[in-house]
């Protein structure tokens, strides 16, 4: 905790504990998402999925599943670009913000930061 605080981060839980965080960022989905989904439900696992523009429009289904299923649906971006070369903040800002308006309308919620 007191490494993190230079950069204006915390860490909540104890640091005593054994924690795994799994984690499916792109390229997960080629078609496997449906058992991926199924095969965590079987084990009570839950997990995070970055999901990018494109996810959201084709897949609305599987993203309201996930959310159904209790899994947290992390911003990939929009389009995916190399967020180290947008240089105005109303671009940066709106690669996350296309998805966060995508996932609300699929699932009536808000986007979790």
């Amino acid at each position: 905790p007191d490494y993190l605080k230079q950069f204006g981060a915390y860490y909540v839980q104890n640091t005593d504990d054994k924690v795994l965080y799994l984690t499916f960022d792109a390229g997960f989905e080629n078609g496997n998402t449906g058992k991926i989904l199924d095969a965590l439900k079987k084990h009570q696992v839950k997990a995070t999925f970055f999901l990018v523009g494109n996810y959201f429009e084709t897949q609305p289904d599987l993203v309201k599943r996930m959310v159904e299923d209790g899994h947290t649906v992390g911003n990939h971006t929009y389009s995916h670009p190399d967020m180290s070369k947008i240089a105005d903040k109303a671009s940066f800002q709106a690669e996350l913000q296309k998805n966060e308006k995508l996932y609300q309308n699929i699932t009536g919620q808000e986007m979790r930061k």
